[in-house]
């Protein structure tokens, strides 16, 4: 929480995306602070015209997965904004489980990757890891499976 407080005074902005196939969905072990996590970062006012860009490019260059901006849900998953703080968290449905492969340059932000059940996303991602879930994850993962609802599986 201290890191959000800091976010929130600091005005930090940012988007993520969570990426799901077949009923999978990914997730990224964080370097800072340790934890599962989707894949996302700050946004980029120079490069990012919004959220969506934002989330768009962080996948890509935390991941190397391209994800095509009609591919993405354009409603988000998930928004929270307090203070000068505003995060966006969006959804795409990959036609195929991309290995993720992330550029180097920003590899001293993740750990690791691991796709895992939508509904047994716990323990698989404990069987690979056992490191805690990101504060909001729980929250995110409920979200999506009312809001996504029989998507899974397509």
């Amino acid at each position: 929480m201290k890191a959000l407080h800091k976010y929130i005074t600091e005005g930090y902005s940012g988007a993520g995306l969570i990426l799901t196939c077949r009923g999978k969905v990914l997730f990224q072990l964080r370097r800072h602070p340790r934890c599962w996590a989707f894949i996302g970062g700050g946004i980029n006012p120079s490069v990012d015209h919004d959220f969506l860009d934002c989330a768009i490019r962080e996948v890509f260059e935390e991941s190397g997965i391209t994800v095509d901006r009609n591919a993405v849900d354009k409603t988000p998953v998930h928004v929270v904004g307090f203070g000068r703080y505003r995060w966006e968290l969006y959804h795409a449905e990959l036609p195929e489980e991309t290995v993720p492969s992330g550029s180097q340059e920003f590899s001293d932000e993740y750990v690791g990757y691991a796709w895992v059940s939508l509904k047994d996303y716990r323990r698989e991602l404990k069987a690979v890891r056992p490191y805690p879930l990101f504060f909001f994850v729980s929250h995110q993962m409920r979200k999506l499976s009312s809001s996504y609802s029989g998507r899974e599986g397509r």
